[in-house]
């Protein structure tokens, strides 16, 4: 008897003639059909699409819907049956299934895919023996597709890479569905591209729909889209998530296997790993000192890190075509109180200066500032007279105030800024206002290493506490002064960092 998993090269008219109970689509089954486990996976279900059945063609609420997990609690399982069921009820919508890396992609995203499609009988083209060889068949395709379901739906393949970048391969890209795998592990650049392309193309009356299945990566930019309880009202309304332990696969998974896991991960790494729950842990993190319930402050409280015009003022800027930046910050009782950011993308040093000059006349300030940045800032070039400092110097200049240049011939290197921002905040001498400093908080908190560099593979990330950093080392470098906390050091009133 012919498995409908290995039919997709068949003509469609034939396909259909095979009727006999081995053959037909099981996926809907009520005995031998797909069944969401109790807890994340029925939420995912029920509260996105209001179950899962053949006859449900509601569209979500939300145009994200994610499925945080952890390490095998089955979520790209469900990502993969989402999948299914979006390219058999809509199949002239085209689809998009990708991830994080190739690897990703070709060793786990795919074979779940292809196990999906066997298990329940799914066409699926190419298809191969196995679920390892059907997947490699797809990823190596070029273009790299697959056709989907009883009606050959059109699926896009492709790697996160596609979106990064600034050549983004796929930009022309339309389709109307697509499931991301394990992307907490991506960039944000690669979302907002992907996410741009999906809504279109044929295939209505099928809204836009994203489904995200990963485990998280700390406080990162899926954090500040899905949990973060200060984000931003639209993503409130357009991001849903539901967690997904790994203890609820635990029937397919197997008792033993789930202990394994329990005993390799303890502690947050396991409420992380195992759990998929979002929290800074530390894990990987350039700067693993910072502490957002110690060191950044809200609402009333941060009140006491406020500019004052009657005190020098601290302008660390970082020099890129987008995003544009400045963070400043003011020392009070040899502490570092940063209170605001200029983050603006698409810009130039230009306009950004033009920001921060009309910011200091509207906010009055009349001490010395300081300036700090990127040293290469003094290179001019063949087409320009004016280096990236000469436009700064000459728009702040317009205030009248006392500017002084606070920065080296040459930057220092990466590990030495890094080193003085850690020992900073070890000591407990950096508050930051997290209302008004957002971008630099998350670059704070989620910047890990590449190797042994800076991991700068999201554009939009890194670039203000690069600027933030020169300042730091400048006014505290690490082997100077604050290498020893002093004993007695005076706290200001309404900042407690014995917690």
């Amino acid at each position: 008897m012919i498995n409908w998993a290995i039919c997709a090269p068949l003509d469609l008219s034939l396909r259909k003639g095979l009727d006999t109970p081995e053959d037909k689509l099981l996926l809907y089954d009520p005995e031998r059909g797909y069944a969401p486990n109790p807890g994340g996976q029925t939420r995912f279900w029920q509260e996105a699409f209001g179950g899962f059945s053949a006859d449900n063609y509601n569209q979500p609420s939300y145009r994200s819907m994610s499925l945080i997990g952890g390490i095998g609690s089955g979520k790209s399982y469900t990502g993969a049956v989402w999948a299914c069921d979006r390219a058999i009820k809509y199949p002239k919508a085209r689809g998009v299934i990708t991830a994080n890396s190739f690897s990703q992609l070709s060793q786990a995203t795919l074979t779940t895919l292809a196990e999906v499609c066997m298990q329940y009988n799914i066409p699926l083209d190419p298809i191969r023996d196995t679920p390892e060889e059907t997947a490699l068949a797809i990823a190596n395709r070029r273009p790299a597709h697959c056709l989907l379901g009883p009606d050959r739906a059109y699926v896009y393949v492709l790697t996160a890479a596609a979106f990064e970048g600034k050549k983004q391969t796929n930009r022309g890209l339309q389709a109307r569905w697509a499931w991301f795998d394990e992307c907490a592990y991506s960039t944000e650049q690669a979302y907002n591209t992907l996410n741009g392309r999906i809504g279109r193309g044929p295939g209505k009356p099928m809204t836009g729909q994203l489904c995200l299945t990963t485990t998280p990566r700390g406080f990162n930019w899926l954090y500040y889209r899905l949990a973060d309880p200060s984000r931003k009202k639209s993503w409130k309304k357009t991001f849903w998530f539901t967690n997904c332990p790994t203890w609820e696969n635990q029937e397919n998974l197997g008792d033993d296997y789930v202990e394994s896991l329990q005993g390799d991960f303890d502690g947050d790494e396991g409420r992380q790993e195992l759990g998929g729950e979002f929290l800074n842990t530390n894990i990987g993190l350039i700067f693993k000192y910072f502490n957002r319930n110690k060191h950044g402050l809200t609402g009333k409280d941060a009140k006491i890190l406020r500019h004052r015009p009657d005190e020098r003022l601290h302008i660390n800027l970082d020099f890129n075509a987008t995003p544009c930046v400045a963070v400043l910050f003011q020392t009070r009782r040899d502490e570092c109180h940063a209170f605001k950011e200029f983050y603006v993308l698409d810009s130039d040093i230009y306009e950004l200066s033009e920001k921060i000059r009309d910011w200091l006349i509207e906010h009055k300030q009349t001490q010395e500032i300081w300036l700090h940045g990127d040293a290469s800032g003094r290179n001019r070039s063949a087409t320009s007279k004016l280096s990236a400092w000469d436009i700064v110097w000459n728009t702040l200049s317009e205030t009248g105030l006392d500017l002084k240049r606070k920065f080296p011939k040459a930057n220092p290197p990466i590990a030495n800024r890094i080193d003085s921002f850690n020992w900073l905040c070890r000591q407990n001498k950096f508050f930051i206002d997290l209302d008004n400093c957002p971008e630099t908080t998350k670059d704070i908190e989620t910047m890990t290493y590449a190797g042994e560099e800076m991991d700068k593979s999201d554009i939009l990330r890194s670039h203000c506490i690069d600027a933030l950093s020169y300042g730091t080392h400048w006014c505290w470098p690490y082997g100077g002064r604050n290498r020893v906390p002093k004993k007695k050091r005076q706290v200001l009133p309404g900042i407690d960092v014995a917690a």
